[in-house]
């Protein structure tokens, strides 16, 4: 659904040499079809067998419900159905602030979703932040935090939440990742005027 270049993550792990038996745990930061799309196949076949699922329990009743079918958030609510009502014993419900896996933190960020969540990594003295769909434009939203995005459910929440996580970024002086950001999606923040600019990391070219 998003285009010619999508729906590889099969044959991209296969290309690594990952067996999608062999992972335990797919972290989802909400039910939006690009980031629970692929948990089963069109006909709910699940594609990680062996995996736990892990979401907030609000986002899951919230894009699950069949009510939403025939709505405007009727491919989502389709999606979600067909990605996570077939491995029910597979979910896992994470609350706010709960370091559900070993070095792995759920922050709520509501505003995109119902519960949203950021995902805190840290190893030994390092932490990184994942933030999901907080912020989709490097630029747009973290220039200007207070902007209305149109795909937020509750787009006046989500300004408010951008600008409180950004915060927390900026104090901790944390690295941060998403996915919607330009290669490597990996960086840092810094505060500009009255917003936000991301600075990122530098890449390196690997010799072979």
């Amino acid at each position: 659904m998003f285009g010619p270049h999508s729906g590889r993550l099969q044959t991209s792990l296969q290309e690594a040499g990952i067996d999608p038996g062999s992972i335990d745990a797919v972290v989802c930061s909400h039910p939006h079809p690009d980031h629970i799309g692929g948990i089963c196949t069109n006909d709910g076949v699940p594609l990680f067998p062996n995996a736990q699922i892990y979401l907030s329990e609000n986002d899951f009743n919230f894009w699950t419900d069949e009510k939403l079918l025939g709505t405007r958030l009727d491919l989502s609510a389709k999606i979600a159905r067909n990605d996570l009502l077939p491995v029910p014993e597979r979910i896992v419900f994470f609350k706010d602030g709960q370091e559900f896996l070993p070095g792995v933190q759920a922050m709520f960020t509501p505003g995109h979703t119902k519960e949203h969540a950021c995902f805190v990594l840290t190893s030994r003295n390092q932490s990184m932040c994942l933030i999901g769909d907080l912020s989709h434009h490097p630029v747009r939203l973290l220039e200007r935090p207070r902007s209305q995005f149109i795909h937020d459910l509750d787009p006046l929440r989500a300004a408010e939440t951008r600008v409180k996580v950004r915060g927390i970024l900026l104090k901790e002086r944390m690295t941060l990742y998403s996915g919607h950001f330009p290669w490597p999606g990996i960086g840092h923040i810094a505060e500009e005027k009255d917003g936000f600019r991301y600075y990122p990391e530098a890449t390196k070219r690997v010799s072979t």
